[in-house]
């Protein structure tokens, strides 16, 4: 009983949060935001419309944005 009403609240917070997107700054100031991995000397930003590919020394900060749940507490806490 327990684990299907946790399921149904996991889908749930999934469905009502908006999508989590992390954020890379580039050193000329530019910014995109997707879904961020390194591969090796890149970072490659996967976005709606594509993704693109940059070197790791051209990039200034990647902001990783926090999973739905832990968004869920922060916003549930304020």
């Amino acid at each position: 009983m327990v684990k299907p009403l946790l399921l149904s609240l996991g889908l749930g917070l999934g469905l009502a949060l908006p999508g989590a997107a992390d954020e890379v700054t580039l050193r000329n100031g530019a910014v995109f935001s997707g879904m961020v991995r390194e591969q090796g000397d890149r970072v490659v930003v996967q976005m709606d419309s594509g993704s693109m590919s940059f070197l790791k020394v051209d990039v200034r900060e990647i902001v990783r944005s926090d999973d739905p749940l832990k968004e869920f507490e922060r916003r549930r806490l304020t």
